[in-house]
């Protein structure tokens, strides 16, 4: 007998069994963004993902569409990964001599020593030496390596192991063709998938992926698992702001193709379910940087920009994740017990003075490409997320301090806690980091 949910499951979420069973003898199928992006992870993040990968066994597939996307493709991202790289290091360099020509001329000024000023100088160039020294290791070396010599790509080399008889064959010429005019025809009527790519060089592309999906998933009867991290409306249904799964058309269709239910997942979602029904070893920083990487609102803002723009801002959450570290360090450094809280929350930790006393840290990078000073709406956002009224805690950025953020914490010391916003780049800036934690704890502690 027909029910309700059999013939509407298009709008149901998927149960535990079905990610079970989907993950354990489905058909798993990357789209090309997936690929590429192997390219913008560290080396350990990409190392998890990569195991992950290749315990799916015969069930990870990938069309000749992605295939073709991903050689086509392969050579802009690591070139234009390769120059952000340079891109930060030729602007650390500049920096560096901006740095040391204001201490030349300071200390012209008020006459001091040629010894002071070579031990200011001289912690300048260490701290430039090992922010450079980490972002090269970062870098895997040098990611040009990989588009000027193809024989040693190792990332490419472990890509074709994975996908060693995993590969779908290319359309024939007249099915081609076909699959073309109907990919002409869906656009025109905004039929998904592939109709947010109007206007592309290749809008085509898309719809060839998913016609091949069909394929192999009408000759296989399995549940389908496309990962992709494409996040626009015309592959995911979207009502009131919330993301709930594949559009119903797809489905639907290939529901009809298969026999069997059809999922979409980006790759922070894949991970996750890996994690919980695979049992796979994954770090939670390898599962945020995935989602951060395909955040949907980084997407829809960076929707219709170039890929150098799409690049810096990938990079700069890298960026982001070496300077949260950097500042646990210098936290540890000062002699503070610091405890790392949960990725969930608004608090990155919670630091515990050698009295006993407790401040909740707040790490906050902002990309310079966005705004070189630290915007007012987040720090807005910031203290909402810390409670109403907001949790006492210190926030720390790279930006600079316009006059509405620095001063008085805010200008919230009128509720029952406090926050204050610290500016840090360097060792020259650990007094005032030192200093803010310590004045919170006191205002804390009095009230």
């Amino acid at each position: 007998m027909n029910s309700m949910r059999t013939q509407f499951s298009a709008y149901y979420p998927p149960g535990e069994e079905l990610y079970r069973k989907t993950l354990n003898e489905g058909l798993i199928v990357l789209d090309t963004n997936v690929l590429l992006s192997l390219y913008r992870y560290l080396p350990e993040a990409r190392d998890e993902l990569f195991a992950v990968l290749g315990s799916l066994g015969k069930g990870l597939w990938i069309p000749y569409q992605v295939a073709h996307e991903f050689y086509r493709n392969r050579f802009s991202v690591i070139k234009e990964q390769g120059s952000l790289f340079k891109q930060y290091q030729d602007s650390l360099e500049t920096l560096l001599n901006d740095y040391i020509s204001h201490v030349n001329a300071f200390a012209n000024r008020v006459a001091l020593g040629e010894e002071a000023k070579k031990e200011i100088v001289d912690r300048v160039r260490k701290a430039h030496e090992f922010v450079e020294g980490k972002m090269s290791k970062m870098s895997g070396g040098s990611q040009l390596q990989h588009f000027e010599n193809a024989d040693k790509d190792h990332i490419l080399e472990r890509i074709e192991a994975l996908f060693d008889g995993k590969l779908g064959p290319a359309f024939e010429e007249v099915e081609h063709r076909e699959a073309v005019k109907e990919a002409e025809r869906r656009i025109k009527d905004k039929i998904p998938p592939g109709y947010k790519d109007r206007g592309k060089d290749d809008p085509s592309g898309d719809y060839l992926v998913w016609a091949q999906i069909k394929v192999e998933a009408s000759s296989r009867k399995v549940p389908t698992l496309f990962v992709t991290d494409d996040v626009k409306e015309d592959w995911w249904r979207r009502e009131h702001g919330l993301t709930l799964g594949p559009r119903p058309e797809l489905y639907r269709e290939m529901e009809k193709a298969s026999g069997a239910p059809f999922l979409l997942m980006t790759t922070k979602t894949f991970l996750l379910n890996a994690q919980k029904f695979l049992s796979s070893s994954i770090s939670p920083a390898t599962v945020e940087a995935a989602g951060e990487i395909a955040s949907s609102d980084l997407r829809e803002k960076l929707e219709g920009e170039d890929l150098e723009a799409e690049l810096l801002s990938k990079f700069s959450l890298q960026i982001y994740r070496h300077y949260e570290s950097l500042v646990a360090k210098t936290l540890v450094g000062m002699g503070l017990s610091v405890h790392r809280r949960p990725h969930d929350g608004p608090v990155d930790f919670t630091v515990v003075l050698e009295d006993g006393r407790s401040v909740d840290i707040v790490v906050k990078y902002v990309s310079p490409k966005v705004s070189a000073s630290f915007p007012v709406q987040l720090m807005r956002a910031t203290v909402k997320s810390l409670g109403n009224p907001p949790v006492g805690a210190v926030v720390i950025t790279n930006a600079s301090l316009s006059e509405r953020i620095s001063g008085r914490g805010f200008g919230i010391n009128t509720v029952d806690a406090v926050v204050r916003v610290v500016s840090w780049n360097s060792p020259a800036d650990d007094s005032a980091l030192l200093g803010a934690i310590l004045m919170v704890a006191e205002l804390m502690a009095g009230e």
